[in-house]
């Protein structure tokens, strides 16, 4: 039987992403420095591309692979507020209850915790080819955009302080609005809901040449 579609995970798994992962772990790894503070840190899915020296605790509810924690996402198996920092990689477009999802993070999220959180950009070069690919070569995934996102999270007080934009392959265009996956930064706000004022984006690094 042919397998007709993929999924996140898979593409991850595969050679065509090499880059695009090397490119992504750089970016993260320069919040990570600029985040010293957290100190438990949870990613909630796949992949995991970090160094297992910088300890985040990975929550799968798939049992088969290397995780710390085998937990459904709509009801994690964590303490209430433990968390400083949670990476979300794509999991919001796992074609889950999100709102149950977004709950769970508000639930688990210290206050003035920092949220991570990457997906497809649904109006980027790769959504788009992937929405015309021949179904066989498909990545399945819930299209999700970053006002979509923020709008889900802005209900708990989970407010946007950066993003970036990151390709996963060079296109001869270079427009924010279509490269292919989005990195956002968020933080957990006590009222009043003011954003951080840091002249300083700690999601840039001269060395990197992140595009805005």
């Amino acid at each position: 039987m042919k397998k007709n579609s993929y999924n996140i995970d898979s593409w991850y798994e595969s050679s065509h992403s090499l880059t695009f992962k090397q490119e992504l772990n750089k970016k993260i790894m320069t919040i990570l420095k600029n985040l010293t503070q957290n100190q438990h840190k949870l990613q909630l899915g796949l992949p995991q591309m970090l160094p297992k020296k910088d300890k985040i605790y990975l929550i799968n509810p798939n049992k088969r692979k290397k995780v710390d924690i085998v937990s459904g996402f709509e009801q994690l198996s964590v303490f209430s507020k433990s968390a400083d920092l949670i990476i979300v990689p794509h999991t919001h477009q796992n074609n889950i209850k999100d709102h149950l999802l977004f709950a769970e993070i508000d639930r688990i999220l210290s206050n003035r915790g920092f949220l991570i959180v990457y997906g497809f950009n649904p109006y980027g070069f790769f959504s788009i080819k992937n929405s015309l690919s021949i179904k066989k070569n498909k990545i399945n995934y819930q299209s999700f955009s970053i006002n979509r996102l923020e709008h889900n999270l802005i209900k708990y007080g989970i407010i946007k302080q950066d993003e970036i934009m990151i390709d996963t392959h060079k296109h001869s265009i270079d427009i924010k609005a279509l490269k292919d996956v989005y990195l956002c930064l968020f933080q957990k706000k006590t009222i009043p809901l003011n954003p951080i004022t840091n002249k300083k984006s700690i999601l840039t690094d001269k060395n990197l040449n992140p595009s805005f």
